[in-house]
């Protein structure tokens, strides 16, 4: 049987893994890119110890913020 825990190959395991990692990673990488220092301070804390989400959500608010500053400047 291929199966991890009825449901999830090792594969699939595997793919998730790598893509929560590249996430994770590039959610660091614009933390210390982007903020201040207790603001990067708190939103790697954040990414680190909620995981997948707490990346997910940086770089929502990231995208979300550069582009209604974008909106601003051009209006």
């Amino acid at each position: 049987m291929n199966l991890v825990y009825g449901l999830i190959t090792p594969t699939v395991s595997l793919l998730i893994g790598v893509i929560y990692a590249i996430v994770l990673i590039y959610s660091i990488f614009i933390i210390v890119k982007n903020e201040k220092s207790i603001n990067a301070l708190l939103w790697l804390i954040f990414a680190l110890f909620i995981p997948f989400f707490g990346s997910l959500i940086y770089i929502a608010r990231h995208f979300l913020y550069n582009k209604k500053n974008n909106f601003e400047l051009n209006n």
